[in-house]
């Protein structure tokens, strides 16, 4: 292996290890690709999702892929915030079905990872699917 390309993986490698040791919701993410001996690099921000984002982005969830309708004036809403399960990392969103079964929406919000819970009529108990997406897919552009 040549010298330069050796320096480029090593540089890479530290690169990607301090970015990930110190990354926060904050801070950009640093990207270093080599490719045919040329280094480029890209910041991308991680953003954090808000509480508001988290629910916009679960409503139009709901809409494009099971055609619930989205709230509009003083109608309704069958979905919010958890407040007692929201924290610094996770937002979750609880809907109501119209059968009174709850499905609980956790999203990571630094990456947008989310995955459901599902909780029938008159239960405590909650049971994981197997949906999983991601929450930012489905953000307002």
């Amino acid at each position: 292996m040549n010298k330069e390309l050796i320096f480029v993986v090593l540089t890479a490698v530290f690169l990607l290890s301090t970015a990930a040791c110190t990354h926060t919701a904050e801070n950009p993410v640093t990207t270093v690709t080599a490719v045919n001996g040329e280094t480029t690099m890209e910041e991308t921000a991680q953003v954090s999702l808000t509480n508001e984002q988290a629910l916009n982005a679960i409503t139009n969830y709901l809409y494009k892929e099971y055609g619930q309708d989205k709230p509009s004036g003083d109608a309704p809403s069958y979905w919010m915030i958890d407040e007692t399960q929201t924290d610094d990392k996770t937002v979750v969103v609880d809907w109501r079905s119209y059968t009174a079964a709850h499905v609980y929406f956790y999203i990571d919000r630094s990456s947008g990872d989310t995955y459901v819970m599902e909780s029938e009529p008159g239960s405590e108990k909650k049971v994981k699917t197997d949906k999983k997406f991601n929450a930012k897919d489905y953000l307002d552009k």
